[in-house]
């Protein structure tokens, strides 16, 4: 069993990344409902706000996944996640 880690909020001048919750679904779709976007991914380009949002909040997936927040506007401007791979190995996307 993997023990999951609290996902921390980092902020920088620019952004706020905060982990990510259902209520940026709407902000997020355009990008991954786009295929060419999502080509990249173990799933297909999402068709509905809702599956995109029960696949952004998983519980049971052992990433961390963040909203960036402009700080001028206030609105999410991108998706980031890091992912273990193995003991030492993570990708960041």
């Amino acid at each position: 069993m993997t023990t999951r880690l609290a996902t921390s909020t980092l902020e920088s001048e620019r952004f706020i990344l905060r982990p990510v919750v259902r209520e940026d679904t709407p902000a997020l779709f355009p990008t991954m409902s786009d295929p060419e976007q999502c080509r990249y991914l173990l799933d297909p380009a999402f068709t509905d706000p809702e599956t995109l949002a029960d696949w952004l909040c998983d519980t049971e997936w052992d990433g961390r996944s963040w909203s960036a927040i402009d700080r001028e506007s206030g609105e999410v401007a991108a998706r980031v996640v890091a992912m273990p791979r193995g003991e030492r190995i993570a990708e960041v996307g």
